[in-house]
């Protein structure tokens, strides 16, 4: 089948049912017919093309799609087991692929996709791009890791729907994004009733500034403890973990160990803001667990690092982002959903 993906054409002709691989003669093209052989086909040779007349094949190729740009490899053989996969992406690249297999080309999009999964099945790191508005290539790097430079990473305006997607807890995505595949998580907003505490907080104190409200609603009874990790200080812990060998596949916590109660996260806020308030405390809305805190002492001994952002100078640049998201929405300006 991977021969007929990458190389194969198929078409009737009553009463003949025809399967065609375009292969010049040497080594590749005595592999097919040696395999045809040996299934029992009776293929017919020539200087560019193995041809075996067969409804039984035809109608088995037909599963991967007829012309190249209807290309795709069937389900049930992405679902196979990694053995099976092996063969399937070997035999794929010596039809369309590189010799040192690390490029592959097709003009179908559902090849080029079905590729990418497998490759990713096999442990690689496939990324896909798209030539000159005629062809797929997918770059496969043995590289298993999915991560992004932070020099190749922009800010790109988008005026389209956005949509979100919601994991179970603890769970991660795998996506698409621009032809690579990466790690996504819950999605998140600065408004909305989705944000983390610091979020809403910071939303909420703005709002009563802006409304002239005196008062700030707190789910719960504002004793509950937590703590927060400044975004820069995930995303370089992020990197070194993945970069650090002695920590493949082991579990580590990531996460500041300055633990704060919902009250002292307001006060905080309030001091950035200029600005104090009155405290109404929602008993019946979600509040969490009582406490949680990011025990460092397995991080620090590792890495010799740990978040060091303090909850105040995160929440202030915090502070300054939303404040601004706040005011360009009112003012009609496009803001991050």
């Amino acid at each position: 089948m991977g021969w007929y993906i990458s190389e194969g054409s198929s078409f009737v002709t009553p009463p003949n049912y025809t399967v065609s691989i375009s292969q010049k003669p040497g080594e590749k093209q005595d592999e097919m017919v040696a395999l045809l052989t040996e299934m029992g086909f009776q293929p017919y040779v020539n200087d560019k093309d193995i041809i075996v007349s067969n409804k039984q094949l035809y109608e088995c190729v037909q599963e991967a799609g007829q012309g190249a740009h209807q290309k795709h490899i069937p389900r049930w053989m992405l679902m196979s087991s990694a053995e099976n996969l092996k063969i399937l992406f070997a035999t794929l690249m010596k039809g369309d692929g590189s010799q040192a297999q690390n490029h592959y080309s097709t003009v179908s999009r559902q090849l080029a996709d079905d590729m990418m999964e497998l490759c990713i099945k096999l442990g690689m790191h496939p990324v896909v791009h798209f030539e000159n508005g005629a062809i797929y290539r997918v770059s496969i790097s043995r590289r298993a890791r999915l991560w992004t430079n932070r020099e190749s990473r922009t800010v790109e305006p988008y005026d389209g729907v956005v949509y979100d997607v919601t994991l179970e807890k603890n769970h991660i995505l795998m996506v698409r994004r621009n032809g690579k595949p990466v790690w996504s998580g819950n999605c998140g907003t600065w408004d909305g009733g989705r944000e983390k505490a610091p979020a809403a907080l910071c939303r909420k104190v703005i709002t009563a500034i802006d409304t002239g409200s005196k008062e700030i609603p707190i789910w719960g009874d504002g004793t509950q403890t937590r703590s927060f990790m400044y975004i820069a200080d995930c995303l370089k812990g992020i990197d070194m973990i993945m970069h650090c060998d002695d920590l493949i596949a082991t579990p580590i916590n990531l996460g500041s160990a300055e633990l704060v109660s919902i009250n002292e996260l307001v006060s905080i806020i309030e001091g950035i803001a200029g600005v104090k308030l009155a405290r109404r405390y929602d008993l019946t809305a979600p509040r969490g667990v009582a406490g949680r805190n990011s025990d460092n002492s397995f991080i620090k001994s590792v890495l010799g690092w740990e978040p060091n952002t303090t909850l105040h100078d995160g929440l202030a640049k915090t502070y300054a982002w939303i404040e601004q998201q706040y005011r360009d929405r009112k003012a009609g300006k496009r803001t991050v959903s």
